[in-house]
C-alpha cells in the first residue's frame, strides 16, 4: 500500500490507427498484488483487478 508510481511510457492512437490510450507506470506491482487502487485528486478511487502473477 502507498507505492507511488511514475509515468514510464505512453501512446495514443492517431488518424490511421484505432483510438486508444495506454500509459505505463513503474515500478510494476508486486506479483502477489490482486488489486490496484488508483486515486486521483477530486475523483472517486478506481479499483482495478490484476491478473494472477
Amino acid at each position: 500500500m502507498g507505492t507511488r508510481y511514475r509515468l514510464h511510457t505512453g501512446e495514443v492512437g492517431g488518424d490511421d490507427a484505432p483510438w486508444r490510450v495506454a500509459w505505463r507506470y513503474l515500478p510494476a506491482p508486486p506479483p502477489e498484488a490482486r488489486e490496484l487502487l488508483v486515486d486521483v485528486a477530486a475523483s472517486p478511487t478506481v479499483v482495478l483487478s490484476l491478473p494472477a502473477g
